[in-house]
């Protein structure tokens, strides 16, 4: 078996003449312009013309990418694991992809060309995947996204699968680092940026640390989030975690005693036949970052924002939050502003309270006098995705697409902008999932080892606690 480390969560693995490609992501940036690649993933190294197949964790933009899709041959067969809706399913068939194997969690799929063969096995965590690929006696582990950001408990009963099911791993291939806007994007009075952000990627580190600890593979690989926010408002982040240096260096001391080695790669470098081919990275000043990502990927300008295009906006979003008033809890009351970076000429107010909600535009001045317990401030684009498209919210609350001020204690504990978001943007529930594909959804969550638990933790009141991920009196 080997492998080749294209670039953020593309690994191009091959057995004999037999290739498979995962999470193939490079043909320009995701959400919106927000999240671009880095350091460049390198295709043009490798011939993709004659892939044999395609496999796609979840449907994430940084792991579901159109532009990259579409420069791919629509004759490889693309691998999907068996979710709860056919979004991905239907997605993948507009892109013209002919041959797509959807895979439920816990069973496995074979590849075969010229007597080579790779083994493919799914297992799901609620909205994203993990695959482990066998072939020439040995197997990656690929994790993705899937359990770094996941309870102790959820990574210790996955592990426990995982052990069960693999008696030996070669290679493991785990996410690093947060690619939530929370809690980077909220700003509340006495919180460090800077301190919280650090403590953030430590977390992550360790969890990345817990994996490998409980998996014990022969070399482990933090990959997944590679990339940089270049926008002005969120570039701190990326310099931070740039100016961190290479994660295995934090890995190898978190996981001291462990029998695993870990390893940081370049995109080029690759894995061959239990022998790491990696190169040293050589250091480079996070501007220095920043210029050439934004060299390679200059912006268009985007459309003006007019007082007509205001307008239909916040009648857009008047009309989301009646649709979406059965959905969301009254109480405790909910008084949000919404404003823009491109037209700070108006805002728009949301309430929400017993009597039902409110959405009305309002001057500045208006907000300022009677102050919300919350602010949201995007951009016209990003909020018309979110409010519009099924996904679209994913903009904001992935793509690092918007800042919240939190500006109460209610807020906070209540954590009201997730209430913000139920009512104004378009996400389906699990009861629109189950109304829309009843025998899929249980078919999933029956197979799904993160479903049982959160069943198992309703019972017990444990899921009634926020995650210690997103628990927002822990991280504001």
């Amino acid at each position: 078996m080997r492998i080749d480390f294209i670039g953020h969560a593309s690994l191009l693995i091959r057995s004999g003449d037999l290739s498979l490609i995962t999470d193939p992501w490079w043909v320009g940036p995701a959400y919106q312009a927000q999240w671009f690649a880095w350091p460049f993933p390198v295709p043009e190294r490798y011939e993709l013309a004659r892939l044999d197949a395609i496999f796609i964790s979840h449907g994430h933009e940084d792991h579901l990418h159109g532009p990259t899709l579409q420069s791919l041959s629509k004759s490889a067969t693309v691998i999907l694991p068996r979710s709860y809706d056919a979004g991905n399913l239907t997605y993948l068939g507009r892109l013209g992809f002919r041959r797509v194997e959807e895979v439920a969690g816990g069973h496995s799929i074979s590849l075969q060309r010229g007597g080579a063969e790779l083994r493919l096995t799914v297992l799901t965590y609620l909205g994203d995947a993990i695959v482990a690929v066998e072939a020439d006696g040995q197997v990656l582990l690929n994790v993705n996204d899937a359990l770094h950001c996941a309870r102790d408990e959820v990574i210790d009963e996955y592990c426990r699968v995982l052990a069960r099911r693999f008696a030996r791993i070669d290679y493991l291939f785990c996410g690093f680092g947060g690619a939530s806007w929370f809690p980077n994007c909220f700003r509340r009075d006495g919180k460090d940026d800077v301190a919280v952000a650090e403590r953030r990627e430590q977390l992550f580190l360790r969890k990345f640390a817990r994996i490998a600890a409980r998996l014990a593979p022969r070399h482990a690989f933090p990959f997944a989030a590679h990339f940089v926010l270049p926008d002005e408002r969120n570039w701190w982040i990326s310099e931070l975690r740039l100016r961190a240096g290479p994660p295995a260096r934090a890995l190898a001391e978190l996981t001291r005693g462990a029998p695993v080695e870990v390893h940081d790669l370049s995109p080029g470098d690759f894995v061959e036949d239990g022998r790491v081919h990696a190169t040293a990275r050589a250091p480079i000043e996070p501007e220095a970052v920043r210029r050439a990502v934004l060299a390679r990927h200059p912006q268009p300008p985007r459309l003006r924002v007019d007082a007509r295009r205001f307008a239909r906006l916040a009648e857009r979003l008047e009309d989301r939050a009646l649709r979406n008033l059965g959905r969301v809890d009254a109480s405790p009351p909910l008084d949000a502003v919404i404003r823009l970076w491109d037209y700070p000429s108006e805002a728009v107010r949301v309430r929400l309270n017993d009597s039902g909600a409110e959405v009305a535009r309002v001057s500045p001045d208006d907000a300022e006098r009677a102050p919300p317990q919350l602010v949201l401030e995007t951009r016209a684009d990003l909020l018309e995705t979110a409010v519009d498209e099924e996904y679209g919210r994913d903009q904001l609350c992935i793509g690092y697409g918007a800042l919240v001020h939190v500006n109460s204690e209610v807020a906070a504990r209540a954590n009201l902008h997730e209430r913000l978001l139920a009512l104004v943007t378009r996400l389906p529930t699990w009861a629109d999932r189950l109304r829309h594909h009843p025998l899929r959804c249980l078919q999933y969550l029956w197979r799904d080892p993160g479903a049982r638990l959160a069943a198992m933790g309703r019972l017990t009141r444990l899921a009634s606690r926020p995650s210690p991920v997103y628990a927002a009196d822990d991280w504001l």
